[in-house]
């Protein structure tokens, strides 16, 4: 799982659609992303998602939005090259994200 840290300290934000409790990389990468605080992590979230995704986000993920995705979460998620063509290219993914992370959490 040492290549994990590379991924994640060369991303903007880390996605998660399915996790395990306790095992797989998704689960360890995330982990250890939100316990570094590397980068924002976005775990898909509702009624139909495995536990992991519930125990992610009780444990300090954002719950990935629903279609269609905020404008200002967009530059966090697009690669290099839409960032430098992007209008907010100007902003990190800290700034892009900000008004996010005070957002309350309701687990389903």
């Amino acid at each position: 799982m040492a290549r994990n840290k590379l991924i994640y300290a060369l991303s903007d934000a880390a996605v998660i659609a399915a996790s395990a409790v306790g095992t797989g990389g998704s689960w360890a990468g995330a982990v250890e992303a939100l316990d570094a605080g590397w980068v924002p992590v976005f775990v898909r979230a509702g009624e139909d998602v495995p536990e992991g995704n519930r125990q992610l986000l009780g444990r300090g993920a954002l719950p990935l939005p629903s279609d269609p995705l905020p404008a200002p979460l967009l530059p966090a998620l697009a690669g290099p090259a839409q960032r430098a063509n992007s209008a907010h290219s100007e902003r990190s993914a800290a700034e892009a994200l900000a008004p996010y992370e005070q957002q309350e959490l309701r687990l389903p």
